[in-house]
């Protein structure tokens, strides 16, 4: 039977509340930010991360995976890289030591019609169904998926940018550690498999029996690389069934 939440847990959730919070309200209150531009969408800029991350937490609950906490760290650099993405027009992966990556690049009408945190999690989300469960191992198609529910990560940071002049929208997530390890048994480790995820959707949350993975040593990781451009990209979101 799983008990009440345990007081070291509510002090790690207090914490990330905190740090993000404070983010928020520095943001909002950032005269030179807010200055002719409407506050709703100020406010939706602020709420995506918190979304996202919950948005996160939200899919590694139902795979049994510990939640992640705030990182503004990574967020600063998401939002680097955001920006750096909307003058090339393309993306560009950074292949940062012990950082690993989402990113998606899309077009939108206005700045009122920006994805949110949920869909954007949704829109990675979806690569599941499309992902080898029963021999796990890295697949290009499903990598933004098994990224969000690998069991190491521990911290993220996102951040969404828009340039009017192309309609464009780049959208960053940085996690550390890193995911999608191609170290020999890493997948399997790492990324739940299916027939836990249905069992948990039943039970309504992670069984006490399943115990977090054991950390492995930093030198035993390592990252698949990728070119670091895409020769097409992909601007329209896959319809949903």
């Amino acid at each position: 039977m799983t008990g009440a939440p345990s007081s070291s847990c509510k002090s790690e959730d207090r914490k990330f509340d905190t740090a993000l919070d404070q983010h928020m309200m520095k943001t909002i209150t950032d005269v030179k930010y807010v200055k002719n531009r409407p506050k709703f969408i100020v406010f939706g800029d602020v709420n995506f991360q918190r979304e996202c991350l919950d948005a996160h937490n939200a899919l590694r609950q139902k795979y049994g995976c510990n939640p992640l906490t705030w990182s503004q760290e990574l967020a600063d650099l998401a939002h680097t890289w955001a920006e750096k993405l909307l003058v090339t027009g393309r993306i560009l992966y950074p292949e940062l030591t012990g950082i690993g990556d989402n990113i998606r690049l899309s077009t939108t009408v206005s700045e009122d019609h920006l994805p949110s945190g949920l869909e954007v999690v949704d829109f990675w989300g979806r690569e599941a169904d499309g992902f080898s469960f029963d021999a796990p191992k890295w697949q290009t198609n499903c990598q933004h998926f098994t990224q969000m529910v690998w069991r190491e990560t521990e911290e993220l940071g996102v951040a969404r940018c828009w340039q009017s002049a192309k309609g464009v929208c780049a959208i960053v997530a940085f996690y550390r550690p890193g995911g999608n390890s191609n170290a020999p048994g890493e997948f399997r480790a790492n990324v739940p498999s299916k027939s836990l995820s249905m069992l948990l959707e039943e039970g309504g949350g992670r069984p006490s029996s399943v115990p977090p993975p054991a950390r492995q040593p930093a030198v035993a990781f390592s990252t698949i690389k990728r070119s670091t451009t895409t020769a097409t990209v992909n601007f329209s979101s896959p319809s949903k069934s």
